[in-house]
């Protein structure tokens, strides 16, 4: 590579174009961030050169270096021939230095025609645009040309109507900096805009690094922005997959259009909490999607890592559009999963899963969506979610630990990939045969065992336990044909309050075990219901009769009416334990275990 500090004449006074590939980001500076403190800068720089100019009047015979003033870096692939008979540079790293430049030198134009400073705008002019004769296509007039979403405002800008695209940063920029210019040559009189102009051509200075043939560009942008806050994993995916198609000579252009594009939308940068984390939406997506392509574990800061190694791989990359194509399409899936259909077995797995705060679902999810249904029928896919679903469940109610799941999930993509077509049977093959508290699939035996005698109401969450009485009654809706619950304006009630003291007393002289058994009571299961957050705040404490009325007459849940058919007259803890049977048994058919289980309890 060659590089070597340049002033704005060299860099823009010939007639040359610097093109920002399609694929790079739009234009992002902003006025607080970069536009106030460059405008300083170039004020200051200013000044230095009319106190250089000064000593040069007084001390003619003093040899006298101005200052200049770096703007820092920009790095230029070799040149290829434009599409008219101007040659371009293609910008790996730094367009926004150089499209910023452009804006200010069309600004200083603009105000030097409005003063009738018409040597200082012609000076200015030969930086901004190319020798007319040597344009065939209107975007050859332009020294730069920057990514495509900016290319209308840039071209408004550059006419001096920034109006046309107002909500641009480009338009916004240029605004800014005409603004500060008219403001500052009103409150310097004289050679104002001389000095600018001249300040700005010959002392702003830019270390230009032109790549040469062997010169890797990715490299380079690499280390000039990996590790930096303002470029997403995404972003230099973006960049290098883009770099590698269009040295293949693909269709750069038309798989941006049609495949890229639609990650620059607002979805895929909104940051979704993942643990204690933020990340954007699309660096999530990458995570999960090199997890299913690589079938092992990838970190959050190590993805680009990972995508080189996909491309780079024979067998997982068919090569720069290939793989573009592919990450659009599963994108597109991904996006689907919250978009299932309301009642479905995807709808239930994706819903229900996310309250686990665990996202190790996903990979394995994209490797079955993504396979066609001549290959995967739905009702296949539908089994295998639904045992995934089962595993899951019937582990967070028997509270084991989730520390091996990456692993066993891994293992499930490597089973699906061997044989997309039965991948509800090797899924529900493997997750049966495994054992150990830290893996095994809970029988009914362990839920019989576990789940009547904890305190429900604190062994799990309140999310999961909304997820698990709603997820009942739904299924007892199903049963009925009744339409299903999609409300989430849901609370849990305590039938029975937690300070049942005063509205529900037990018999004066009652045993520390009697008082003990009733605490028990109050959080088992089968004291727990669902209710709208308003029925539950009018019910409150109040004892039996009253909560019965209240949910007779304004609640519209079978948990509810059939708890009253259950028992019209009292509410104890005899009725709790038949409650968390009823349930308990609602749970074994919403979550079957694939094994028959001798050992279970039998509930009538």
């Amino acid at each position: 590579m060659k590089a070597q500090p340049l002033d704005l004449v060299r860099i823009f006074q010939s007639d040359v174009r610097y093109v920002v590939p399609i694929f790079q980001r739009r234009y992002v500076w902003t006025q607080d961030d970069q536009w106030e403190g460059l405008w300083e800068d170039l004020t200051d720089a200013v000044g230095a050169y009319r106190r250089s100019e000064e000593l040069k009047r007084l001390e003619p015979q003093t040899t006298v270096v101005v200052p200049t003033h770096f703007l820092g870096a920009i790095v230029l692939d070799e040149a290829f021939a434009g599409t008219g008979r101007i040659d371009a540079s293609l910008v790996i790293d730094g367009q926004q230095r150089l499209t910023t430049l452009q804006v200010i030198l069309a600004a200083l134009r603009s105000v030097a025609e409005e003063v009738g400073d018409e040597k200082q705008a012609r000076l200015v002019a030969r930086l901004l645009s190319n020798d007319p004769d040597l344009v065939d296509e209107p975007p050859d007039q332009y020294k730069v040309w920057p990514s495509k979403k900016d290319r209308d405002a840039f071209s408004a800008v550059m006419a001096g109507q920034p109006e046309a695209h107002p909500e641009n940063r480009i338009s916004k920029a240029y605004v800014y900096f005409r603004e500060q210019i008219v403001t500052w040559a009103l409150e310097e009189p004289g050679s104002a805009i001389a000095d600018l102009a001249e300040t700005v051509r010959r002392y702003v200075r830019v270390v230009v690094i032109d790549l040469e043939e062997g010169d890797n560009a990715q490299v380079i942008f690499e280390s000039l922005n990996y590790g930096g806050e303002e470029l997403l994993a995404i972003d230099l995916v973006k960049n290098h997959v883009f770099q590698r198609a269009e040295r293949a000579h693909e269709p750069v252009e038309s798989l941006y259009e049609d495949y890229w594009q639609a990650f620059e939308d607002t979805h895929w940068s909104e940051k979704i909490r993942q643990g204690r984390l933020f990340r954007p939406r699309a660096e999530l997506f990458l995570m999960h999607w090199l997890k299913m392509k690589l079938v092992e574990e990838v970190n959050a800061h190590r993805l680009f890592v990972g995508f080189r190694q996909v491309l780079d791989t024979p067998g997982l990359s068919g090569g720069p559009e290939q793989t573009i194509k592919e990450l659009a399409r599963d994108r597109d899936i991904y996006s689907s999963f919250d978009d299932q259909p309301a009642g479905s077995v995807e709808r239930d797995f994706f819903e229900r899963v996310a309250v686990l705060d665990t996202t190790t679902h996903l990979p394995l999810a994209l490797a079955l969506f993504r396979q066609p249904e001549e290959i995967l029928s739905i009702e296949r896919r539908e089994r295998a979610l639904a045992g995934v679903e089962s595993w899951l469940i019937r582990r967070l109610l028997c509270r084991l630990t989730t520390k091996n799941y990456n692993r066993i999930f891994l293992d499930l993509i490597g089973l699906v990939e061997g044989e997309p077509g039965i991948a509800d049977d090797v899924i529900i093959d493997h997750l049966k045969g495994l054992d150990g508290d830290s893996q095994r699939w809970p029988t009914d035996s362990d839920l019989d065992s576990i789940v009547p005698t904890v305190r429900f109401y604190g062994w799990l969450t309140q999310s999961r336990v909304v997820m698990v009485l709603k997820a009942v009654e739904n299924h007892w809706r199903a049963a009925k044909s009744e339409e299903r619950l999609t409300t989430s304006n849901l609370t849990i009630e305590h039938v029975m309050p937690q300070t049942w003291e005063t509205p529900w007393p037990l018999p004066e002289g009652s045993t520390p075990e009697r008082i003990a058994e009733r605490n028990a009571a109050v959080h088992a299961l089968g004291n727990l219901t669902l209710v709208t957050g308003r029925l539950n705040s009018s019910m409150s404490n109040s004892p039996w009769p009253i909560k019965q009325k209240a949910l007779n007459e304004f609640g519209v849940l079978l948990l509810n009416s059939r708890m009253i058919e259950q028992s019209p007259d009292v509410w104890d803890e005899r009725q709790i334990a038949i409650r968390s049977t009823t349930l308990l048994r609602a749970f074994k058919e919403i979550w079957p275990h694939p094994a028959p289980d001798p050992g279970a309890a039998a509930v009538a």
